[in-house]
């Protein structure tokens, strides 16, 4: 590749990072800030609505009093891609945009939602020596010790999700979330049918 080919990709790809910034939008409530692109405002205000309905009871679900900041919600187009995760370093979740195929009449963003606050609010509940050092150090300080910044962090899988599962089959209504959904229970009864059932780790 030659110079002047390199030098106009370069050119491209400065001017679509540059594009791709100043597009950023964000609304904000009193515990929430919710980052989104394009023409997602209406479904980013939706955000902040279901967030702030359902802290109270989420907080109580996962004994996390909710005295950190801001929490900012990154709202992406990832292409086909219907998912969402949670950064309680970076103190973010994102979500992808697009609701994915076959999930019912639930209201996936409500569901994705919730699910993933339950995970930051998990994550980031911390007390003791982990809290001395969060205060003094911020989120920099897991990059300095062993001891984790949040030690939930590292809980086993089942504990991580366990809790995000039922709290999205149970803190909505009793037709949301996965343990409410028939194909679940047909999965469970057919593996106890034939003795396969699953380890807990699984």
């Amino acid at each position: 590749m030659n110079i002047k080919k390199i030098i106009a990709v370069l050119v491209m790809v400065i001017i679509a990072a540059n594009t791709y910034a100043i597009n950023w939008k964000t609304v904000k409530s009193e515990n929430f800030n919710v980052f989104y692109t394009g023409n997602d405002e209406e479904m980013a205000k939706k955000s902040l609505a279901i967030l702030e309905s359902y802290r109270p009871s989420l907080m109580a679900l996962t004994g996390n009093k909710g005295d950190g900041p801001k929490v900012s919600i990154v709202i992406e187009d990832s292409g086909m891609d219907a998912n969402g995760y949670a950064d309680p370093e970076l103190n973010t979740i994102h979500i992808y945009k697009y609701e994915p195929t076959g999930f019912g009449d639930e209201n996936w963003l409500e569901v994705v939602l919730v699910h993933e606050y339950i995970h930051h609010l998990q994550m980031t509940n911390i007390g003791g020596l982990p809290k001395v050092f969060h205060t003094i150090y911020g989120n920099k300080f897991p990059s300095l010790s062993i001891i984790p910044n949040y030690p939930n962090i590292v809980l086993p899988l089942w504990a991580l999700e366990g809790i995000t599962v039922y709290g999205e089959s149970n803190k909505i209504s009793p037709y949301t979330g996965r343990l409410n959904k028939g194909e679940f229970d047909a999965m469970i009864t057919a593996a106890a049918k034939d003795n396969e059932l699953w380890s807990i780790m699984e």
